[in-house]
């Protein structure tokens, strides 16, 4: 029974070890590169992502801070019985 147990998981995890040792001779191979892009362009990747994911939130913020100073300023204009818009 314990065999059969045994070679049920033994044949996913050899599949995967076979898939994992694939993938890190593809790495390998491509730092060994001789072509500049071939070596950097993980690295490139990572970089581009780390830069655009905090631009996008800080972008993202600045525009809510916008939307909200706009909603303050039509309020305080609505207040003093100025346009009921600011544009358009």
């Amino acid at each position: 029974m314990s065999r059969v147990r045994r070679n049920h998981f033994d044949a996913p995890l050899g599949q995967a070890l076979v898939e994992l040792e694939k993938s890190a001779s593809v790495v390998v191979a491509e730092a060994q590169s001789e072509s500049w892009i071939t070596r950097s362009w993980r690295p490139i990747t990572m970089l581009t992502f780390v830069g655009l994911i905090p631009a996008f939130i800080y972008i993202v913020k600045l525009e809510r801070r916008v939307v909200r100073m706009e909603t303050l300023l039509e309020t305080l204009y609505k207040a003093q019985g100025g346009p009921a818009q600011l544009t358009g």
